[in-house]
């Protein structure tokens, strides 16, 4: 309905036709209205619809994808636990094995593991460590330690467990580990502890060796001085004397001088000769070979005699007696003993030597039946220049003894002497590694006969 402009609007405006008309029009709209919000409300309810079926399409789709993955991944995973150079140990908090991979099949070497204790498999000497680092597990803590673990062919591997707590909720019901066989890493540990050991023994024996070679070369200096003082003074001596009988005419005494002089000197030529002998010992290339030890005692023995005629020398020696040695070295420290064994026989006869073997103490021994020594006095018999005895009963340098102690140092052996007075000597003395004995039946001299040289 159209308002005109001009028109009052009164009592005639509400005519009853016209409010009947105003009443129609509005119902029309009314409806119209109704229908649109209807057809407006099935819209939305599809698109709703619609919605809904791409979410739930989208969502049932993405379901399958993670289905899919993880059922994959369900199908990786044992071929990636079987196939790890790590044992996996999974173990229950009563303490028993609920799951282990091949590879701790392996290590444990047992085809029954499950359900079984685990302290069960451990080395008895390491489950005291096992036990109190499983407490410490079940008390929400981490762990890593090593245990041994024994096998059923006798042999023991190491490990190297780190493990963690399994948790349910709050809760610990059992054990994860990890188990690493660092058994050749422990084998050089072992390796490199032994060598760092051996080092230290070494750099040790080279140290005390060095303060024996520095104190022996002490009283080595000490007594070349004292040795070479005494043919130095009596040279100059005699030579004054020498001058004087000359300035006086008196030529008688020329005689006696000159043989002490001579004397002098050939004691100073010995004292040089023992000391160019020690030097040569010392820096000589040592050469082990097989000899037969009994073989040279009798040549020895035999020129002995020719050196000293008129004694008869009785030569007990143990058959086939063979050593590890170098043969000129040896040579040398047999002859320095069986010489001795001949000089302190002293005016007896017959001189009875006999060389051999000690079981017990694993030695070759010389032992003669001479004047002996008096143990007391032990400690000096291989001193340089030392002699027991005077100049006047047994002539000798003093250096024999020091000679046969540095060549059996030099074989890496040791010797000792045993004696009484009156009672003879024996010489033990071994060969370092190299010693060895055999016996290849009887010879002459063997079975306690003496083979006699004679003079």
């Amino acid at each position: 309905m159209k308002l005109t402009a001009g028109i009052p609007f009164g009592a005639e405006t509400f005519h009853p036709l016209r409010l009947l008309a105003f009443a129609g029009l509005g119902g029309a709209f009314s409806w119209g209205w109704h229908s649109i919000h209807q057809h407006q409300q099935k819209v939305v309810e599809a698109e709703a619809e619609a919605r809904y079926a791409s979410d739930r399409a989208a969502a049932a789709e993405k379901l399958r994808e993670t289905t899919s993955r993880l059922k994959q991944s369900e199908q990786y995973f044992p071929t990636l636990v079987n196939t790890a150079n790590e044992g996996i140990w999974v173990v229950e908090a009563d303490g028993t094995s609920s799951y282990v991979n091949e590879r701790m099949i392996r290590i444990l070497d047992q085809n029954s593991v499950l359900g079984r204790p685990a302290e069960g498999f451990v080395h008895p000497e390491d489950r005291s460590v096992f036990l109190h680092q499983l407490k410490a597990l079940r008390q929400g803590g981490v762990a890593r330690f090593e245990v041994r673990i024994p096998r059923s062919d006798g042999s023991v591997i190491w490990l190297q467990v780190s493990a963690a707590p399994r948790m349910d909720g709050a809760n610990v019901d059992g054990t994860f580990a990890m188990c690493t066989d660092i058994t050749s890493r422990k084998q050089m540990e072992g390796k490199l502890l032994q060598l760092n050991s051996n080092l230290e023994q070494r750099v040790a024996e080279r140290s005390a060796e060095l303060s024996r070679l520095n104190a022996d070369l002490e009283s080595f200096c000490h007594s070349i001085s004292h040795e070479l003082r005494g043919p130095i003074a009596r040279l100059n001596a005699f030579s004054g004397l020498v001058k004087e009988a000359v300035a006086g005419g008196d030529t008688e005494e020329l005689p006696y001088l000159s043989d002490r002089i001579e004397v002098a000197s050939r004691r100073l030529r010995t004292v040089i000769d023992s000391l160019l002998l020690i030097n040569r010992l010392s820096r000589a290339h040592l050469s082990r070979e097989a000899i037969d030890l009994s073989e040279l005692a009798s040549q020895i023995v035999n020129e002995l005699c020719t050196e000293l005629p008129g004694r008869e020398v009785l030569l007990r020696v143990t058959p086939a007696l063979t050593a590890q040695a170098d043969q000129g070295m040896l040579n040398i420290c047999l002859r320095n003993l069986l010489h001795n064994a001949v000089k302190y026989s002293g005016t007896r006869q017959t001189v009875t030597i006999e060389v051999g073997w000690q079981e017990s103490s694993g030695a070759y021994y010389v032992r003669d039946g001479g004047v002996g020594f008096d143990m007391e006095f032990c400690h000096r018999l291989f001193e340089p220049f030392s002699r027991l005895h005077h100049d006047s009963q047994f002539e000798g340098s003093g250096m024999g003894l020091t000679i046969v102690k540095r060549i059996i140092e030099r074989h890496g052996g040791s010797i000792w002497a045993e004696g009484a007075p009156g009672e003879g000597a024996t010489f033990f003395f071994t060969l370092g590694t190299g010693d060895f004995v055999e016996w290849f039946g009887p010879r002459g001299g063997g079975d306690g006969q003496p083979v006699s040289f004679a003079g």
